[in-house]
């Protein structure tokens, strides 16, 4: 045990005279890592925010009018539709 200990105080020594690594030991890692850090979850944040607005429709499902749209214009009628007759719905939500 003596040994690491003598070992652990010959490197802070070192560690101590050299100023790149003085430098770099109490710049960079209280200062600017903190920085980094909180850039990072500013963005993760944007970034979850940006996904969670309003569910999207793309490809086909866009192009398909709600049921009430359709059936208000004439373009469907109820009777003609073989769906129309169960009371489950298709919902499409990309995430």
């Amino acid at each position: 045990m003596r040994a690491i200990w003598r070992v652990f105080r010959k490197e802070f020594r070192e560690t101590l005279r050299d100023r790149r690594s003085l430098f770099t030991t109490l710049v960079i890692g209280p200062l600017l890592m903190p920085a980094l850090i909180t850039v990072a979850l500013e963005r993760a944040s944007r970034a979850v925010e940006h996904r969670s607005g309003a569910a999207r429709t793309t490809g086909a499902a866009a192009a398909i009018p709600p049921a009430s749209t359709a059936a208000a214009s004439g373009a469907v009628s109820p009777a003609s539709c073989p769906a129309s007759s169960t009371s489950s719905a298709l919902t499409i939500t990309v995430a």
